[in-house]
């Protein structure tokens, strides 16, 4: 009886979620949004909307009406895709012609949603480990969370999604609704600098990553928040284009829904709130504000209805009104500050650098059968002699040591993330157009603020998802038509499918 009530259960989520998103994307196309740009917004729209209900009736304590609303919401959104049934197959025509022209793209995508489904039948996949011990405890005390609950509550906009009431495939389902919100997220943004074919590129490049790829299938749920600052920098995109109502919905709602667990979890929204600021209001300054709207009102309650809940607000406020510390951490989420604010910072900065070169594991073994020498012993004897020499161990907690082709949670971005993604927000910070440097040197002064707040350690690879993810479309910038051409793209497409392919087949751990 049990699997008959789990597999239901995941029946209604699908019911809920594939309409949602059909629905959505209908929407936004309406509101003239390009076809990726309704893809990530629909899909991160699908995945937020799951997490806002069942955190709503988590700290109302009502976990058992999760169910019944998704079958309401699956009828409401079908509803309306039989009233917009008549758009509906130019919207499919479209998609379908834009995966025939890019085979290549689809495919390292199809892998990866094959492979978790497999992990997910398996029990291999979602992020349910960590958080095992939270609900356990949380189990213990029935009610509402934000009263019961004696230990520091951690943030739960993505927590959530592992809470032993959720359908099976709530974990699954948002790490793969992430990982396509940062394909079609990063296409978007790509799209205003360079043509389709090398829009395209950029995008395999990202999602082949190889902590991307592991965090989609097996990951411990940051790839929520990565998805949600990329789509935080496309709203900012788009309400600098042509300020409305619903990209500034959209842009709240991402930027609430990027706080995670740890006292760091304000640290992306502190330096994208500004960038979208400052670019709206040197575009647009306060003539947009001037302009009425009979919907506004009802976005404005929608937006704020949100961002109640994905502010973490009350769960902050519960945990100081009960005398507990502001925000609780998962095992192995816990921030160590760094006691070096000066020297330490340099430190970080170059070992974050080096760690960045992320080469597969066959070079290092290459490197000894033709020149006698181990890469990873010359980068550890290079790190010694310039940084180790030079700040020594301040700023990080254990010796540095630089290892290829870490795999599962200590793995890194693979070789477009050295090679590819650090040069372009060099070139993006010298030369790009002034929207694109804004964007650039808020993601450097992400990297600094990281370097500068957490003591070093090999886990903080979590803390770079943001970094890379929001700074592979820079790579469009870098790599112009005339530099690279049709068949140049479509040989880094192989080589990033070829790279997911490794990755798969390494396994989640």
């Amino acid at each position: 009886m049990l699997v008959v009530n789990d597999l239901l259960a995941d029946v209604i989520l699908m019911l809920f979620a594939a309409p949602v998103v059909m629905a959505g994307f209908d929407y936004f196309r309406q509101q003239g949004a390009t076809l990726a740009e309704s893809a990530a917004y629909s899909i991160l729209m699908m995945v937020m909307a799951t997490a806002w209900i069942a955190q709503v009736l988590l700290m109302s304590g009502w976990t058992g009406g999760y169910l019944p609303i998704l079958l309401l919401g699956a009828a409401l959104a079908w509803t309306r895709l039989f009233f917009c049934r008549r758009r509906l197959l130019p919207h499919m025509a479209s998609v379908y012609r834009f995966i025939g022209g890019h085979r290549l793209a689809a495919t390292g995508l199809a892998m990866v949603w094959g492979y978790a489904t497999v992990a997910d039948i398996l029990g291999i996949s979602g992020f349910k480990g960590p958080a095992a011990a939270f609900w356990m405890h949380v189990a213990d005390h029935p009610g509402s969370l934000l009263i019961t609950a004696d230990q520091s509550i951690p943030v739960l906009n993505h927590l959530v999604f592992t809470a032993p009431w959720q359908p099976d495939l709530a974990a699954p389902l948002a790490l793969l609704g992430a990982y396509m919100v940062i394909g079609f997220g990063t296409y978007a943004l790509a799209r205003r600098y360079a043509w389709p074919p090398m829009a395209v590129t950029v995008s395999v490049l990202v999602t082949a990553m190889p902590r991307l790829v592991f965090q989609a299938v097996a990951g411990d749920g940051e790839l929520l928040a990565a998805a949600a600052a990329l789509v935080a920098i496309l709203a900012i995109y788009r309400l600098v284009e042509q300020p409305l109502n619903i990209d500034l919905v959209m842009l709240l709602c991402a930027l609430t829904f990027t706080i995670e667990g740890g006292k760091l979890c304000y640290l992306i929204v502190s330096v994208l709130a500004p960038l979208g600021g400052i670019l709206f209001a040197r575009r647009h300054g306060m003539d947009w504000l001037r302009q009425k709207s009979p919907l506004s009102a009802v976005h404005l309650v929608f937006a704020l209805a949100v961002v109640a809940v994905f502010s973490q607000l009350g769960v902050v406020g519960a945990n100081i009104l009960w005398g507990r510390p502001w925000v609780g951490a998962l095992p192995h989420h816990e921030v160590i500050f760094n006691p070096d604010p000066l020297m330490g910072t340099v430190g970080n900065i170059l070992r974050y650098l080096v760690s960045s070169v992320d080469l597969p594991q066959w070079t290092d073994s290459m490197c000894q059968y033709v020149f006698g020498l181990r890469f990873s012993a010359l980068m550890d004897l290079v790190y010694r002699l310039s940084v180790g020499a030079f700040t020594g161990t301040d700023g990080g907690r254990p010796d540095f040591h630089w290892t290829p082709g870490n795999v599962g949670s200590l793995s890194w971005f693979g070789p477009a993330g050295f090679l590819l993604v650090l040069p372009s927000v060099a070139v993006s910070l010298w030369r790009g157009p002034r929207r694109l440097k804004a964007t650039a040197l808020a993601m450097l002064a992400y990297w600094l603020l990281v370097a500068l707040m957490v003591a070093w350690q090999p886990e903080n690879v979590r803390f770079m998802t943001v970094f890379f993810v929001c700074s592979g479309f820079f790579m469009a910038f870098l790599l112009p038509p005339w530099r690279l051409g049709r068949n140049g793209c479509q040989l880094l497409q192989v080589l990033g499918v070829l790279q997911i392919v490794h990755v798969l087949l390494s396994g989640p751990g």
